[in-house]
């Protein structure tokens, strides 16, 4: 299939969700030159029922429990990388359990000590 996103179970028979852009099916997804030498950053912001986690490549910006048993996920890359680079995964995943990132008034992360969420 020429998808850039491979939907399928995994070895429990979960849902998952994986980007599979190499070596050139990232055109098929995303709006890019698909070509090895051709580099840009990449944002992905993903709303997905709250069971699940998203990873993707570069910085975690938020993680965010929103209405309806849904949760907002954006991971930005800053530094250039090739589009067949480009990753999203969604999965019920436990080594990718952990508790949203949580954040006070001002925008930082908030530690464990603080009463909520990540350390970071």
């Amino acid at each position: 299939t020429a998808s850039a996103l491979r939907i399928g179970p995994n070895k429990y028979g979960e849902r998952t969700f994986f980007s599979d852009n190499w070596p050139n099916r990232a055109r098929n997804g995303l709006p890019t030159v698909d070509h090895i030498g051709d580099k840009a950053t990449c944002e992905f912001v993903v709303t997905a029922p709250a069971h699940y986690r998203v990873v993707s490549n570069g910085r975690l910006v938020e993680d965010t429990d929103i209405a309806d048993g849904m949760r907002l996920t954006h991971w930005k890359r800053s530094v250039p990388i090739s589009p067949w680079l480009y990753f999203v995964g969604v999965a019920r995943h436990p080594a990718l359990l952990r508790p949203p990132l949580q954040r006070d008034r001002h925008h930082r992360r908030l530690h464990a000590r603080d009463g909520g969420g990540v350390g970071g």
